[in-house]
């Protein structure tokens, strides 16, 4: 039995994530902080392909976050490097809760249907 075929969604809409306004959105927040020389958002835009305006917003934060507690004044690609690998440890989490509660709920939806 299919979600669709049963008219429980009758659209779907795909919304998709900013491409090319992830660098911008970088820029938006790094120029709100210090940051050193190497600090290139092109790159790092390139990384944070998926990322929603707030994945990008809480990338910046950890970064500033580690610097400061490293005792640094300037933002640089080590910390946005770090900021990058906690963000997309955290999504990798949330994404997997997800499917394991769609799953459940597909299974419980079955069950019933029965």
């Amino acid at each position: 039995m299919s979600l669709f075929n049963n008219g429980l969604f009758n659209h779907c809409i795909v919304v998709p994530y900013p491409d090319l306004g992830r660098n911008q959105i970088l820029e938006s927040h790094l120029s709100k902080v210090l940051r050193a020389d190497d600090v290139d958002s092109l790159i790092l835009a390139r990384r944070t392909l998926g990322f929603a305006a707030v994945d990008i917003a809480h990338v910046v934060n950890n970064a500033v976050i580690k610097v400061l507690a490293d005792g640094g004044t300037k933002i640089d690609m080590t910390a946005l490097e770090y900021g990058l690998m906690r963000r997309q440890r955290l999504i990798s989490n949330k994404k997997e809760e997800k499917v394991v509660v769609l799953h459940l709920d597909l299974v419980k939806f079955i069950r019933m249907n029965e």
